[in-house]
């Protein structure tokens, strides 16, 4: 009997270096195309000093063969490592490994217009996404706003320690392009509750009315679902749910966004991750 001399992580894929496992689904209609899709992660978070983090995304496999998945995808594997600025309510204020993830782009290039040659102006789609990774803001824009990136970045934290013992409070938040270039102001009920010696934090949000453009919101809808729709036809609701132990590490987190219209479901997304000591599995 012969014994394979090649050594073991030669065989195998090595396994990165993680904190959470991540995973989701989404589930989109339009007129009457039905796309849904399940993916999953793997999530690399650690905090550094001057309020910096480095985030690493990794192992995203998903259902869905859809083009525009596919191409997402592919795209975001260059934005899978990043080292960002916050400020101290949490929030993402700049990309500062900007110039490695333009050369990581540059070495991808040419492989994706390999692959997706036979995509009409697929050239076009290059040089917007070359547009946008020139433009920091518009990157960073881009990415916090939705999936993976946001729900890490939701300021939990930092609302901890500006309100505790403070048990609810309110905020608004702007999703960006949310529907056909449209951003959409969603104000938020934020609650506090000690649990387990640490903290559950949940969100409950709806449309903004205040702050909302109603005409350039409705024109939007009424573009991709019908002429006819008002206001009252559209139903948002978004929740999330946190917990973080006594020293305000993330232990498990959670979102699902709701967009009805007419009492017709149009698009719904959720994503939860959990500690590794908490897999799913």
């Amino acid at each position: 009997m012969r014994f394979s001399t090649q050594r073991e992580e030669d065989l195998y894929p090595p396994v990165p270096c993680y904190d959470y496992e991540v995973r989701g689904s989404s589930d989109y209609q339009l007129a009457e195309n039905h796309t849904e899709n399940n993916f999953s992660s793997l999530v690399y978070y650690k905090e550094k000093e001057n309020n910096q983090v480095e985030f690493k995304n990794s192992c995203f496999s998903q259902t869905s063969q859809g083009l525009v998945y596919q191409l997402a995808q592919d795209f975001s594997s260059i934005t899978s490592e990043l080292l960002l600025q916050l400020i101290e309510k949490g929030q993402v204020t700049r990309i500062c490994n900007l110039e490695q993830i333009q050369q990581k782009y540059q070495k991808q290039k040419n492989i994706l217009l390999e692959k997706y040659k036979h995509i009409p102006d697929f050239e076009t789609v290059v040089k917007n996404y070359e547009t946008s990774i020139q433009q920091e803001e518009k990157l960073r824009n881009s990415l916090f706003y939705y999936g993976i990136y946001r729900i890490f970045f939701a300021g939990i934290k930092e609302h901890i320690k500006r309100n505790y013992p403070t048990r609810q409070t309110t905020r608004t938040r702007e999703y960006d392009n949310y529907i056909f270039t449209v951003d959409l102001p969603i104000v938020e009920t934020i609650t506090i509750d000690k649990h387990n010696e640490g903290y559950k934090v949940t969100l409950k949000g709806k449309i903004d009315l205040d702050q909302l453009d109603e005409k350039q919101f409705l024109d939007a809808c009424r573009t991709l679902y019908g002429k006819d729709i008002l206001l009252s036809n559209i139903l948002f609701e978004t929740q999330e749910k946190y917990e973080l132990d006594s020293n305000l590490n993330y232990q498990k987190g959670c979102y699902s966004h709701h967009f009805e219209i007419k009492g017709k479901e149009v698009k719904t997304e959720n994503i939860e991750y959990k500690l590794k000591k908490h897999s799913f599995v």
